[in-house]
């Protein structure tokens, strides 16, 4: 009987693994995502600041290194901000909540 109990106990917890897991490395990948969108959104804010106060021509040769520099930069230190966030949060949740507010803080800035 002690036998029949746990393996009907077991059934449902086993059917629905394969939906956890799914959904898990389904939150991942759109962390991922939002992540890169973050990365990129701070590159292109800086891009625009240093270009503006250095008063170069966002089409210029000049405008085109600089912002290979500030690339290589902004996105080490976009990167390292993001792995110490993360780090700080106790869930992937509200990981993914924060990553949500930095790109909508980043695409309301771009439009100033």
């Amino acid at each position: 009987m002690n036998k029949k109990l746990l393996s009907l106990s077991l059934a449902p917890i086993m059917t629905l693994t394969p939906v956890v897991l799914s959904a898990s490395c389904a939150q991942k990948s759109r962390i991922k995502e939002k992540e890169k969108e973050v990365v990129a959104l701070m590159v292109k804010k800086q891009i625009k600041i240093t270009l503006s106060e250095k008063g170069i021509k966002p089409n210029s040769e000049e405008a085109k290194k600089e912002s290979k520099n500030i690339k290589a930069n902004v996105e080490k230190a976009a990167k390292d901000s993001l792995e110490k966030e993360k780090k700080a949060l106790t869930s992937d949740d509200a990981y993914e909540k924060l990553l949500d507010g930095w790109i909508a803080f980043y695409k309301f800035l771009l439009t100033k």
